[in-house]
């Protein structure tokens, strides 16, 4: 054994020696670099997808119970479960790992949406109507993330291409310059991209001109305080009807059978999960706010006296 040990370490210096005495200059052109990456038609589409990517999948983003924090404050929604009942009562940790999470998947969806933004100088060989596509994206994405932002946290640092370098050096932002910043994107957003996609679950011209219309609605009232954005509001989605893209379901429970997630005209912008792919690709909205009777989690549901309210 004490034969074997020497050895080992004669063979361990001899390794240090060897790779102390050669001189390396990596090149690894089998890597990406963002200098490098941003000039094909399939590299922005893989860019765009990952705007999308930190918003769904595995217990994280809209697929679970994230979109529910935003009202689980008021009367209709409520939870006993951690992190969510201190929201339900509002009176929570500020460090909670679920405002944490929120935080980073919005951040982590804008900053790959600047990357494409800033680096659509450098596509070559693609159509303008793909390069539109590729921008109006990555607009409405980042539109969508700030426009969470602003309604959850108030003043947020406005991270752009052109100063994500110091982003830690940014500080906060005023409410009126996120909202302004917002509807540039969506304005931008509309006119670039398509009515449709070939692909379900990308952000289309509907889709930014509902959102816009939100945010006019939104801005109407606090903490803007402008009326005058209700008119902008109202004809805005009135742009939307007149797609003739849209239109209500007839049956209210057909919104959530599998079969007609890619069909159904009342989704204007939504993000697909995949059933019968494992438990990571598919939604768990639907077990998490399901009583524990229908084999359900109970993370969160409706408040009683919403529920009670309502008329027979």
């Amino acid at each position: 054994m004490k034969k074997i040990l020497k050895n080992i370490a004669l063979l361990t210096t001899t390794i240090f020696l060897i790779s102390g005495c050669v001189s390396i200059e990596e090149e690894p052109e089998g890597l990406l670099s963002p200098e490098g990456f941003y000039s094909t038609e399939s590299a922005f589409d893989a860019a765009v997808v990952g705007c999308y990517r930190p918003l769904f999948g595995a217990y994280a983003g809209y697929d679970y119970w994230y979109g529910v924090c935003g009202s689980i404050g008021a009367e209709d929604v409520s939870s006993t479960v951690n992190d969510l009942s201190g929201m339900d009562e509002l009176n929570f940790d500020p460090g909670s790992w679920v405002i944490d999470d929120i935080w980073k998947m919005y951040y982590s969806a804008l900053n790959n949406a600047n990357a494409i933004i800033g680096n659509l100088d450098k596509v070559e060989g693609v159509s303008q109507e793909k390069v539109n596509g590729f921008e109006g994206q990555a607009r409405f994405i980042r539109a969508f993330c700030y426009f969470n932002l602003v309604r959850y946290f108030g003043q947020v640092p406005i991270i752009t291409f052109d100063n994500q370098a110091q982003a830690d050096k940014v500080g906060q932002s005023p409410e009126s310059d996120i909202y302004k910043l917002i509807i540039e994107d969506l304005k931008l957003a509309e006119e670039k991209l398509p009515v449709t996609f070939p692909e379900k679950g990308r952000a289309t011209k509907g889709a930014a001109k509902a959102l816009l219309a939100k945010v006019y609605l939104t801005m109407a009232g606090w903490p803007i305080k402008d009326v005058s954005y209700y008119a902008l509001a109202r004809d805005k989605a009135k742009e939307v009807i007149d797609l003739g893209v849209y239109e209500l379901e007839k049956n209210f429970a057909d919104l959530w059978l599998v079969e007609n997630k890619l069909t159904n005209t009342e989704f204007i912008f939504t993000l697909h999960g995949i059933s019968g792919q494992g438990w990571e690709a598919g939604s768990h909205m639907h077990i998490a706010s399901r009583p524990t009777a229908d084999e359900g989690w109970m993370d969160f549901h409706s408040e009683e006296r919403f529920f009670t309210v309502f008329p027979e």
